[in-house]
């Protein structure tokens, strides 16, 4: 493995693990005995606390010592970031898209973003070692550190492994924080009980023993038996090896921990991190016949009810926002993975009515912000997001409002699967006909209704090109709506932009909820979402009458700020449906996240 990669990764393992009083225990070390780290690709062994010190730190509320040393741990995190980015900074030369330069722009921004979202954690009035070590955890894969194919620090080791004997400084300052590793194990190790350790990029594995768990890796199909829950991937392992004919398993950690124990893996499939896999390094006889068991969701069949998700205004940034917490967005991230996980992952839609991108958009379909603020942050491994443009999508990042040739970099971006998400957005103005049966949905480009504001920023063609879009946009959803009633398209249909049904009349023309309106005609049923405004509800669109059209607003996302006053009820979080096996939309419901966690 490239020294880059190794280094990068152990500063992941650190900003992880470095908590929970590791500050004072690191003069200490030399008293305890030897223990296997998590992470053996930069330190094989350690010496750690001794358990005494295990059992004094990590029960209940931190004392105020601990809290002293977390308070000193983070700020040492911190430290160690903003001089590792100096140091990258310092050794790269003016052109923009020099390797050093690129991994020094894209390791400022996480950096930036983590200093600032570690803090809150001291926040809380009692905060125990488990808790903390999974909020830096959350805040760390939210950016990347998990090292996914495609994440923002795969990126970054991408760029520098060319040039890295060329920054000493940052090699050492990154390899002497590598030895707070095993104290935070020491002190939290039921906390790391269920987690997967740092692992190198998929394409830097090698498949070894059939015991080498591979994290991200899902062996699909060649079914012996599903074995249920278990606590490690050990005991998946141990079991395929009881097994005859059992040359692979697959442990779905995350979601249910089911063991799959398989014949082979001929489908090797790496969309998520949720997977573990292990695979015999030669081929074994073929096993007696078993009736086989499917490792993980497919797709509903006829007759089974499904569900979808909705949301809006959720692309954290940690540069520019309103009131809204730091860890606000990953708060209704982990309620949207709860309740995935009740629905036993059999959510294959999720409307996205945009303000993705917190505050002028992505730069490029390869901007790190994909996996920072979308895909390391939901996990939500089988969806499919329908997406549209906010505002906040547009500006001096996605040039798309510049001219009607764009480029348009989520457009772009149509069709790319992480994380085992896949981002949707073919053009502007959409139709998909059932993604399942008996639904249709419709997307509008909107942003005529703040073209105002969003071509302050732009310029070119900026007014022209918003009102031809939507033009577009309008002639698209009214065709379909005629087909619809002629029984050329599901009946069913769900209709989403970025703007609500109270701006019609207004900077949105009132024909656009004109067209709602005909709901109802000839058995057909029209539900409506957007965003914008930043809560959920169906009350505070009423202004405006779209029939028996639903109209719902969704823009809670935690991405920018919370609208209502300080002791409001909840209005934040997403939307969630059911769809049954005829195409009917039913139990239409809110789902919040406590406001004091985004608000």
């Amino acid at each position: 493995m490239p020294s880059a990669q190794i280094i990068l990764l152990a500063t992941a393992c650190v900003l992880s693990s470095g908590i929970c009083g590791a500050e004072t225990l690191l003069g200490s070390l030399n008293n305890g005995h030897k223990h296997s780290i998590i992470t053996p690709h930069f330190l094989s062994t350690q010496t750690v606390a001794t358990d005494a010190a295990k059992e004094a730190i990590g029960v209940g509320c931190l004392s105020k010592e601990q809290r002293i040393a977390l308070s000193s741990s983070i700020t040492r995190i911190k430290d160690v970031l903003s001089n590792s980015t100096r140091s990258l900074r310092n050794a790269t030369s003016a052109d923009p898209t020099d390797p050093l330069s690129m991994a020094s722009a894209e390791l400022e921004s996480v950096s930036s973003a983590i200093t600032e979202e570690l803090s809150p954690l001291l926040e809380d009035p009692c905060p125990t070692c488990t808790a903390v070590t999974n909020g830096v955890h959350d805040i760390l894969h939210s950016h990347g550190f998990h090292t996914a194919p495609g994440g923002q620090m795969a990126s970054i080791i991408a760029h520098i492994d060319s040039a890295w004997q060329q920054v000493p400084a940052l090699r050492d300052a990154l390899e002497a924080v590598a030895v707070a590793v095993s104290a935070t194990q020491a002190l939290c190790p039921d906390a790391f009980a269920s987690e997967p350790s740092v692992t190198p990029a998929l394409s830097e594995l090698q498949l070894g023993g059939i015991c080498d768990s591979v994290h991200g890796l899902q062996c699909y199909g060649d079914d012996l038996q599903d074995i249920g829950a278990v606590s490690s991937h050990e005991q998946c392992c141990q079991a395929c090896q009881n097994l005859p004919g059992c040359a692979a398993w697959t442990w779905n950690w995350q979601y249910g921990q089911h063991c799959y124990l398989k014949s082979a893996c001929n489908d090797k499939r790496t969309g998520s991190d949720a997977y573990h896999s292990g695979v015999a390094p030669a081929p074994t006889p073929p096993p007696s016949p078993t009736p086989p068991t499917p490792p993980s969701p497919s797709p509903p069949s006829p007759g089974k009810s499904t569900s979808f998700f909705v949301i809006g205004d959720w692309g954290y940034n940690a540069g520019c926002h309103g009131n809204v917490k730091s860890g606000g967005q990953r708060a209704i991230a982990r309620s949207m993975q709860a309740e995935f996980q009740r629905r036993g992952g059999n959510v294959p839609i999720v409307i996205n009515v945009g303000d993705s991108f917190y505050a002028s958009g992505v730069n490029s379909v390869n901007d790190g912000r994909w996996n920072s603020v979308w895909a390391g942050v939901y996990n939500l491994p089988g969806t499919t997001w329908y997406s549209t443009y906010g505002n906040h999508d547009l500006g001096s990042q996605d040039p798309c409002g510049k001219s009607d040739r764009g480029p348009c970099i989520q457009v772009e971006k149509h069709n790319a699967r992480m994380n085992g998400m896949t981002w949707y957005m073919p053009d502007l103005n959409y139709v998909v006909d059932s993604p399942v049966p008996g639904v249709g949905i419709i997307s509008v480009d909107t942003n005529v209704a703040w073209r105002g504001e969003i071509c302050k920023y732009i310029g070119g063609d900026c007014y022209g090109v918003l009102q031809r879009r939507y033009d577009a946009g309008k002639r698209l959803l009214d065709e379909t709506i005629q087909k619809a009633v002629d029984g050329n398209f599901p009946k069913n249909i769900l209709v989403f932009s970025h703007y609500p049904t109270d701006y019609c009349g207004g900077s949105l023309p009132a024909s656009f909820c004109d067209s709602l309106k005909r709901s109802g005609e000839n058995g057909i049923k029209i539900h409506y979402f957007a965003g914008h405004r930043h809560a959920v509800d169906d009350t505070s669109v009423a202004a405006y009458k779209v029939g028996s059209a639903k109209s719902w607003l969704v823009g809670g996302g935690g991405g920018w700020g919370c609208d209502g006053s300080p002791n409001q009820y909840e209005n934040q979080g997403f939307l969630v449906g059911d769809i049954d096996a005829s195409g009917v939309v039913t139990n239409l419901k809110p789902v919040f996240t406590p406001r004091n966690q985004v608000c």
